[in-house]
């Protein structure tokens, strides 16, 4: 593996070793969250990498060799044979984007050659839909008189955006408060400890507690939602009892569609999250992507959601076009 060395002020393999420091100062400098700097780090390798083999000078490389490295990306295939995704082919590019910019920050290279380096289009769809907004609160107010705990389930996912894994692995003792506020520590998709928090405002923590002091057998390491069946009573609810129950739910107020799911609730939370004022990186935390791209499909999903509810072009046309039947004069060009 190279080295990159600053010569006259700018950026250059050396092929004396490795590039640990300068990836080190990149992440710190330009302040790459923490649960997102493996990946940039195994993406700028895999980039630095290529531009040794192929004798570019990383400070010299040009607008088209960058588009030969996204064709290549294009062409790679995983472990299984599969080709990369196209938001794993957005995080690479988007991860080479973040050291130049900061590259040419620093003064290290003339001219950003990323800048019109443009990531490959993603598809706007998700697994499954969000739940409106109206059919979110009817859906509350449906468990919240019928079952305490299903009520406070739904809801935590609802207002945190958690998977029902991330349910399923939860303890009592995993609530704690840090600097004044309640936080659920949580075991994500993958991960191995529970390293990552949601926040918990009274709005989501209220109901837990209200299900909480109404058992007997709460303690630290006790699941924090308890299966209610026979065969498990007490025990560690399983996530497919959680589909169901949000399945039964949704038909109970008159939805009965395939698009919707219990994981229709976590996507409504990040759309809600970015339709109230929330930031991307402040989304990302939230449900925990470690891929920023994953992310921004809610920002196309709120513009979509924007075309379908508020005045779209084709609003206009018709607005024009009525005008023009009634006979009059049109704008001008």
């Amino acid at each position: 593996m190279i080295d990159i060395v600053h010569i006259n002020n700018e950026l250059q393999p050396s092929g004396l070793g490795n590039v640990e420091a300068i990836l080190e100062q990149f992440l710190i400098e330009s302040q790459v969250m923490p649960n997102s700097r493996d990946r940039y780090k195994r993406s700028l390798m895999a980039y630095f990498k290529w531009v040794h083999e192929n004798k570019i000078l990383v400070a010299r490389v040009t607008l088209t060799e960058l588009l030969k490295y996204k064709e290549f990306l294009g062409e790679r295939r995983t472990d299984k044979g599969k080709p990369l995704s196209q938001m794993t082919v957005a995080s690479y590019l988007n991860a080479i984007k973040s050291f130049y910019n900061w590259a040419e920050g620093k003064n290290y290279i003339e001219r950003n050659p990323s800048r019109a380096l443009k990531s490959p289009k993603l598809e706007s769809k998700f697994h499954r839909e969000p739940l409106p907004a109206e059919k979110c609160l009817l859906l509350i107010e449906y468990l919240k008189a019928k079952n305490i705990r299903d009520f406070a389930i739904v809801n935590l996912i609802i207002l945190t955006g958690l998977r029902t894994v991330e349910i399923v692995r939860s303890n009592c003792g995993d609530i704690q408060t840090k600097d004044g506020e309640r936080l659920l520590f949580v075991q994500g998709k993958g991960r191995k400890s529970k390293d990552k928090w949601v926040k918990l405002l009274d709005a989501t923590s209220l109901p837990i507690m209200e299900y909480l002091s109404n058992r007997d057998d709460v303690k630290l390491d006790s699941p924090l939602f308890a299966s209610a069946s026979l065969n498990n009573y007490g025990g560690r609810m399983i996530a497919g009892t959680i589909s169901e129950m949000v399945k039964a739910a949704l038909r109970a107020i008159g939805i009965d569609e395939e698009r919707y799911t219990a994981h229709s609730l976590r996507h409504s939370a990040g759309s809600w999250a970015l339709a109230a004022g929330a930031t991307l990186d402040q989304v990302q935390e939230l449900l925990r992507h470690a891929n920023p791209s994953t992310t921004m499909l809610y920002v196309k999903l709120a513009q979509e959601s924007k075309r379908l509810h508020g005045k779209s072009a084709e609003n206009f046309l018709v607005e024009y076009y009525e005008k023009l039947k009634q006979g009059q004069e049109p704008p001008k060009a």
